[in-house]
């Protein structure tokens, strides 16, 4: 009986490992869509859930190539492949562009990101799982559900696509690599990539991340663009001397001795530039000198 009992224990020992260790690998497949080629001066963008868009911290695999996100579609990424504006649009037809395309495209968004997850977790759970409890009819199964669920996701997609404005054809060669179990949780990435076709990506980021996050979280890149041929761009966007005022103070509000005007970081005193931009100290800024940038009376808050 003591023996029957401890066969049966490892009997079920293995067949979780079992299920574990295909679980871990088709997870590892999945993951793999997550790795893009990233051009020089490209920004990822990144929103998690259905939280705020943030400036994503890539990890670079080498060749240009870097994994933008671990869990798509709970990870959202969005590549903007520079920082140019086309100031000939206009930023204010931009804004309305961007608005109208992401009105028509929300409640898709929506089902495509809970699709998705929902494939992301039978795929990785629910085959390895079916498979090792009832064999080849818990495999016929899970796969057959795992493949109506990418059929469906593909068809709210194209359905998105068509609706912002793309063609039958165009619409479903974008939507033809979602009906792959491994590739369906891009979907809801497909579509957010297409609403920001065609608009400037340092208007989109500007608009996604917000005002303050964009100063935050982008401060290098608008230093070098406030201080050459590109700052017409941010005359553009009305947004000039917040970057001054902002790049004008270090990263610790509190702090009141030498710092870098390109990337905020405080330094003692001894020394003279910064290490990793390479460019001369400023400050220390005197006593009166305001601890945060304030909002003008004109923009909001």
């Amino acid at each position: 009986m003591r023996a029957s009992a401890e066969t049966r224990a490892s009997d079920a020992g293995s067949l979780v490992i079992d299920e574990l260790g295909t679980a871990a690998a088709l997870l590892a497949v999945a993951t793999a869509e997550g790795v893009r080629r990233i051009p020089d001066g490209s920004i990822v963008l990144r929103r998690i859930a259905f939280g705020p868009w943030r400036v994503a911290r890539i990890v670079n695999l080498g060749a240009g190539v870097g994994v933008v996100s671990l869990c798509i579609p709970l990870s959202l990424p969005v590549v903007l492949p520079d920082l140019s504006v086309d100031t000939s649009q206009g930023t204010r037809r931009i804004v309305t562009q961007l608005r109208a395309r992401a009105r028509r495209a929300r409640r898709s968004l929506i089902a495509l990101r809970l699709f998705g997850m929902s494939i992301l977790v039978a795929l990785v759970i629910g085959v390895p799982v079916a498979t090792s409890r009832y064999g080849e009819w818990g495999l016929v199964v899970s796969a057959a559900t795992v493949m109506l669920g990418t059929i469906a996701q593909a068809t709210v997609a194209w359905r998105a696509l068509r609706r912002l404005g793309d063609t039958n054809a165009v619409a479903l060669r974008r939507t033809l690599p979602l009906l792959s179990p491994f590739g369906a949780p891009r979907a809801c990435e497909v579509v957010q990539t297409r609403i920001l076709t065609g608009l400037p990506p340092l208007v989109v980021a500007h608009l996604l991340l917000g005002e303050e996050a964009l100063l935050r979280e982008m401060r290098p890149e608008l230093y070098d663009i406030a201080r050459d041929e590109r700052s017409t761009w941010l005359d553009s966007m009305g947004i000039t001397e917040r970057v001054h005022a902002f790049t004008a103070q270090p990263a610790d509000s509190a702090w009141r001795g030498s710092f870098c005007p390109r990337c905020g970081t405080s330094f003692h005193d001894g020394f003279a530039e910064c290490s990793g931009c390479e460019i001369e100290l400023r400050g220390p800024r005197p006593v009166g000198t305001p601890t945060r940038f304030r909002h003008s009376a004109n923009e909001p808050s």
